[in-house]
């Protein structure tokens, strides 16, 4: 059953100081004897600690390559007012533009709209519009509509019912027919005393009932900390369990888990009270490392070293000149930590936005050649 809320609600390295940033997450799976890489994340903050850039790899033969990013933009209130993802391409090495997410906010700093829109090669095409209507500063209903080519059609909507204390407790799912709303399911979310969500109920409407179809239940300790959740569905229960360091607390570092827009924990509570090191599906044998010191590097000492160019000035401030007598396919910078910081396919490059630091960079030329040589920002 599509769910409304989960598809309106955004359920996604520059190192200032050592220990303030959440840095990278790694995805690993279980063989049977051992824990595997399968796909990692480095996180990139701004001075206000908001997520701008997070950059996914996957785990091949025993190395890092690059896979997609997602990027935000925020306003001046620190909420999102764009994501955008983008792919890989490893035959040109660039991300190619995939989707985006576009935030509009009302006076108050509520969300108001989410338009969502696909690149089809040239220019950004229109696909879903999330409306979100509120009263008395309450979310009161949720409207997703579709686009035809030419107009937004309605295509489903929630009906929020709030609890005393104004927090989302019900959310009537419909889906329009051409005529009419028609009930489809709904959303039961129950909370402790702090008002921190112990359980979400999906349950079916049959035409006269409701009957349960999945749920989720967290345990939460006195702190505040999501120490276990269990998703049941079909008979069949999935178990993921966190561990934490009880001895920091989670808002001393910037992370990825932050509120971008006001709805990311509506139906859901900010699971982490204290530092969260990792998680770990005990059913798939997966589980997830967090890591605050060290983000993914790729192995820039795997690239071929031949000097067939040459550049100049180095050490440079502002822009550096390559020569060479290949015909030049891209050229990639990548800084002392091996993750990429510029791409491009030009021979003179401006690099007067990067710090001061050993830089590598990587000419590679229409036969597939890949030529390395370092260079000095000053």
């Amino acid at each position: 059953m599509k769910k409304l809320l989960p598809l309106i609600i955004f359920t996604t390295l520059n190192v200032l100081n050592a220990q303030t940033e959440l840095l990278s997450s790694i995805d690993q799976s279980w063989n049977g004897a051992s824990w595997d890489n399968s796909q990692g994340y480095n996180y990139q903050y701004d001075a206000n600690n908001n997520l701008i850039t997070t950059t996914s790899f996957v785990w091949v033969n025993g190395t890092w390559e690059e896979f997609y990013k997602e990027m935000y933009t925020y306003n001046a209130n620190n909420r999102a007012t764009q994501y955008l993802y983008q792919e890989y391409d490893s035959n040109t090495s660039m991300y190619i533009n995939n989707s985006r997410d576009t935030y509009t906010y009302d006076g108050n700093n509520n969300a108001i709209e989410i338009i969502s829109q696909s690149w089809d090669g040239s220019q950004w095409v229109n696909d879903y519009r999330f409306e979100i209507n509120y009263v008395g500063g309450n979310i009161d209903n949720l409207l997703e509509q579709f686009w035809n080519g030419s107009t937004w059609v309605n295509d489903l909507r929630g009906v929020v019912t709030n609890d005393s204390n104004n927090r989302i407790a019900q959310i009537v799912n419909e889906s329009w027919d051409n005529n009419n709303w028609t009930i489809s399911d709904r959303d039961v979310i129950t909370r402790n005393t702090n008002g921190l969500v112990l359980t979400n109920v999906n349950e079916l409407w049959n035409g006269s009932t409701y009957n349960e179809d999945s749920r989720t239940e967290y345990t939460i300790d006195s702190n505040g900390n999501r120490l276990t959740e269990t998703e049941t569905y079909q008979g069949q229960n999935y178990v993921t369990n966190y561990t934490y360091d009880n001895s920091q607390l989670m808002n001393a570092f910037a992370h990825p888990f932050a509120d971008i827009s006001g709805l990311d924990y509506a139906t859901r509570s900010f699971p982490y009270y204290n530092k969260i090191l990792s998680s770990e599906d005990v059913n798939n044998s997966t589980r997830t490392l967090h890591d605050y010191d060290n983000a993914i590097t790729l192995s820039v000492n795997s690239f071929e070293v031949e000097n067939t160019f040459t550049l100049y000035p180095n050490p440079v401030e502002t822009d550096l000149t390559i020569e060479t007598s290949n015909t030049i396919k891209t050229i990639e910078i990548y800084n002392i930590l091996g993750l990429r910081v510029t791409s491009t396919n030009t021979t003179k490059i401006n690099v007067a936005h990067l710090s001061e630091g050993v830089y590598t960079i990587r000419v590679i030329d229409i036969t597939g050649n890949e030529n390395v040589k370092k260079f000095i920002k000053k």
